[in-house]
């Protein structure tokens, strides 16, 4: 009796001990541990675009108008084209020795489209007095987020040297013979159409005839390049001269004013190159 009484102790004892230890084993495996929530976020920058060249080719000025210059370039951008508005997000100037030439507002080069690549087409026109000679290219582009990136270039704008006059005809409708008359159709204007400057011009002049056998002879006529004097007389029938102080800058005129000293004794009529050779007027760089 005494020995089963001294068992069920000792059950009872390790029993007792066992649910005392269990919770804070329990505990120390996380049997009642408690957990939380977050959430984790990737934040991937904007990539600037960047611009990977310039397609332009050499241009020639038109006489007395202006040139198309078209710039072409490609934009790429890592996050997509689609923020990079060729209208308003790219540009593309042009610049000599102090010159701006812009365009603000290009457009799509759909040939040049896609994936991440958004093609440009800048197009600035260029009048035919600009300096001939290479021209620099700076060409931008801005995504939605404000980055950018430009490039330089370089593009060769030629010389084009051409001018034109005023009158195909001079007219001398109230001389009489023994007097000196100035042209009615005063001044001859020399305009420069080109971008290259003429530093001297020339006259060659043909005598007059009625067509009857009566002349009037070149050497009776002067040229002026200034409306101060009667000027140089020109050479004999099929000479040149050279008119003083006559010169054509880039984007400029210049006027000449003739005269013609008729001889005493010209009988009446009306004289002419038109039957025989027009006069001619030659310009030098």
């Amino acid at each position: 009796m005494q020995k089963n009484t001294i068992m069920l102790s000792t059950i009872v004892f390790f029993i007792t001990a066992i649910m005392l230890v269990i919770p804070f084993v329990w505990e120390a495996y996380g049997a009642n541990n408690t957990f939380n929530y977050f959430n984790v976020t990737v934040t991937i920058g904007n990539s600037a675009p960047t611009i990977t060249g310039i397609a332009t080719r050499v241009y020639s000025p038109i006489e007395g108008s202006t040139v198309t210059v078209s710039i072409l370039f490609n934009v790429t951008d890592s996050n997509g084209y689609a923020d990079i508005d060729p209208a308003t997000e790219t540009e593309a100037n042009i610049t000599k020795n102090g010159v701006v030439l812009s365009d603000t507002a290009c457009a799509n080069y759909a040939a040049w489209t896609g994936g991440n690549v958004r093609g440009v087409n800048c197009t600035i026109d260029v009048e035919y007095y600009r300096e001939p000679g290479l021209w620099n290219i700076s060409v931008s582009a801005t995504d939605g987020s404000g980055s950018d990136s430009d490039i330089q270039e370089k593009f060769t704008y030629n010389t084009l040297y051409a001018f034109t006059i005023s009158h195909t005809s001079i007219d001398f409708t109230s001389a009489s013979a023994g007097t000196t008359t100035g042209s009615t159709n005063d001044p001859q204007i020399l305009n420069n159409t080109g971008n290259g400057a003429f530093a001297s011009i020339n006259l060659t002049g043909y005598n007059l005839t009625d067509g009857s056998g009566n002349w009037i002879n070149s050497t009776y006529f002067s040229v002026n390049a200034t409306n101060d004097a009667v000027g140089k007389n020109l050479a004999s029938d099929g000479g040149e001269i050279l008119i003083p102080s006559a010169s054509i800058a880039t984007n400029s005129t210049q006027n000449l004013y003739f005269y013609v000293a008729t001889p005493s004794g010209t009988p009446a009529g009306s004289y002419s190159t038109a039957t025989t050779n027009e006069w001619i007027i030659e310009a030098y760089n």
